[in-house]
């Protein structure tokens, strides 16, 4: 009897450890982690003083350089990668980055690291592939996201303009080559056709005002099989150079955002002071996943920002406090531009898509090789467009958080 009682308590006191264990785990991993010092911000940065002292370039992608310099890039593909996701680097190199035409050239763009063990291996890593840029005038870090972007467009402007396009792309997103590859086509020939004979009126205007963009004349022009997902017309702008007092098209394009509430929570991951944006909602602003630009306001962009506070939140500044606030430039929501992932992973859902967030390494390398070996007209039945559809709105309702295994 004695000993009934005592395996009881002692059954009871193991369980009452284990359901603790079990609470504690279960807080640690769903409560936010509490710390008493409020994050950092880079409001008080001075851009201007940032932008005039860039490119201490530790590694550079000089062949790319090269290419650009001849005139033989049509696609600047800048990935901002930390500098320790050498696992990343190599998914999108062998996934993706393996797919793209002759005139596309991809480069990773990192900062300064303390750890002098991952800078020897990324040393090795960039003489390895020659696609890799280091800029020590900031450090890689979450918090510096906006000083990189700012870094990397600087270094397109210095040493590749002569592209057509520029895509910052991060190192867990998913892109479909062909599909990107159809719209540069269709957006390349709408803008020769849509402003070609455009005169400057007699009234002023500012440098990179938007437009009504007039109806489309040059449709008939087009490939048929290559262009009739597109409307191109639709996602183009324009502005009056200044100094050539002519109309210059643009496209500044990606996953939309409208209508979100600025964070105020001084813990958050997205905090945003109030002191430096006192509004309650947030401008209009591309995810910055991923987001496609003509390299042609990239200039505007720069100079804009030096009068522009910095903020930690990099695509709400660049493409809302920069290009929509402060230059008034029209933001093109991209249909099939994912800030997220699709609910089910499959190819012929991927095959709509241009891009996907959050995929892990060994999932990107899969799905792109899933999507490369799809037969012709396989996904075209009237059961694959129903659970396309499905697969839309159940992942727009209940998106899919990125992978952890990265």
């Amino acid at each position: 009897m004695v000993m009934r009682r005592w395996c009881r308590l002692i059954r009871g006191i193991a369980l009452g450890i284990l359901a603790v264990a079990v609470v504690m785990i279960l807080l640690k991993e769903l409560w936010p982690t509490y710390d008493p010092r409020p994050p950092t911000t880079i409001h008080l940065r001075n851009a201007s003083t940032f932008l005039n002292s860039l490119h201490h370039m530790s590694l550079d992608p000089v062949k790319v350089r090269e290419k650009c310099k001849r005139n033989e890039v049509d696609v600047l593909l800048i990935v901002p990668s930390s500098v320790a996701n050498l696992k990343a680097r190599q998914a999108v190199r062998r996934s993706w980055g393996a797919h793209l035409p002759s005139s596309w050239q991809l480069i990773f763009y990192i900062g300064e690291t303390a750890d002098s063990l991952l800078q020897d291996q990324v040393r090795a890593e960039a003489e390895k592939h020659g696609d890799i840029a280091q800029d020590l005038s900031f450090y890689d870090s979450y918090s510096n996201l906006t000083l990189k972007t700012l870094s990397l467009l600087s270094w397109t402007q210095s040493f590749c303009m002569n592209a057509s396009f520029i895509l910052k792309i991060d190192d867990d997103i998913f892109l479909n080559v062909q599909r990107l590859y159809s719209l540069t086509v269709c957006v390349n020939e709408a803008r020769k056709y849509m402003y070609s004979e455009k005169k400057k009126d007699n009234s002023s205007s500012s440098d990179a005002q938007e437009k009504v963009t007039p109806a489309p004349t040059f449709l008939k022009t087009f490939p048929k099989n290559l262009c009739d997902a597109f409307t191109p017309y639709q996602y183009i702008s324009y502005f009056i150079n200044s100094q050539t007092h002519e109309y210059e098209s643009y496209l500044f394009g990606g996953y939309l955002y409208n209508r979100v509430k600025a964070d105020r929570d001084p813990y958050s991951k997205w905090y945003l002071d109030p002191k430096i944006y006192p509004n309650e909602f947030l401008p209009p602003f591309l995810s910055g996943t991923s987001y496609i630009m003509t390299s042609n306001i990239i200039r505007h962009l720069i100079e804009a920002a030096k009068f522009i506070p910095l903020i930690e939140l990099e695509d709400v500044y660049i493409s809302g406090l920069v290009g929509n606030n402060g230059l008034k430039m029209r933001l093109s929501h991209l249909d099939g531009w994912n800030a997220f992932r699709p609910r089910w992973d499959s190819p012929c859902t991927y095959r709509k898509l241009f891009t996907s967030h959050g995929l892990s390494p060994s999932e990107m390398l899969s799905i792109t090789q899933a999507l490369h070996n799809l037969n012709h007209g396989a996904c075209d039945h009237f059961l694959v467009y129903i659970t396309n559809a499905f697969d839309s709105i159940i992942s727009y309702i209940f998106p899919r958080l990125p992978s952890k295994d990265n």
